[in-house]
């Protein structure tokens, strides 16, 4: 899965072949339901329940709600993490490897999860980066950088025509079966 997956990931031109092979698709599927966990304990913690639980408590100073929302935005992204690995798990465990390959080469081709991913990636550094040299403290601009790369993708995704090359599961196989 290494290198192929991580250049696919990062946008980075792979053969065909290469493209085609997927070498451990139960790792890359449990990465791919990770990400996604991830993405909606931080939204969820940062946007949602931090929010509401400084307001229900009568903390209504932008500062107080902030401090909420970064807290419970953490316990979000923790509880994703955590939850993502367990959670495929017991998804895939009937699941054939072949139709487990398929699912995965069609992530593979989505556009619109790869960039959902990376801008979230992107956010997360790019977050963390700058709060840590404005602010000395990079943690709190992370979840937020997270959270702001997720809403920045699905917005882009409104704008940008959604043309994702899918492909067939049969095609799929016989190119497997076939060594390309």
């Amino acid at each position: 899965m290494g290198s192929v997956w991580l250049r696919i990931f990062l946008g980075i031109p792979v053969s065909e072949k290469e493209f085609n092979w997927i070498e451990h698709p139960r790792v890359e599927m449990a990465i791919h339901v990770t990400f996604k966990m991830l993405h909606a304990g931080t939204i969820c913690g940062t946007l949602i329940t931090g929010p509401l639980l400084a307001l229900s408590r009568g903390r209504t100073k932008l500062h107080s709600v902030a401090k909420y929302a970064y807290h419970w935005g953490k316990v979000g992204a923790l509880v994703g993490l955590s939850v993502g690995p367990i959670y495929t798990a017991f998804k895939i465990r009937n699941l054939e490897t072949e139709e487990l390959s398929y699912m995965c080469w069609k992530l593979r081709r989505s556009r619109y999860q790869l960039r959902v991913d990376r801008l979230s990636l992107c956010g997360l550094a790019g977050g963390g980066l700058l709060g840590t040299v404005v602010l000395n403290s990079g943690g709190p601009s992370s979840i937020f950088g997270l959270c702001g790369g997720v809403i920045a993708a699905e917005c882009l995704s409104m704008v940008l025509p959604r043309k994702e090359r899918l492909g067939d599961a049969k095609t799929h196989t016989e190119q497997i079966h076939s060594g390309l």
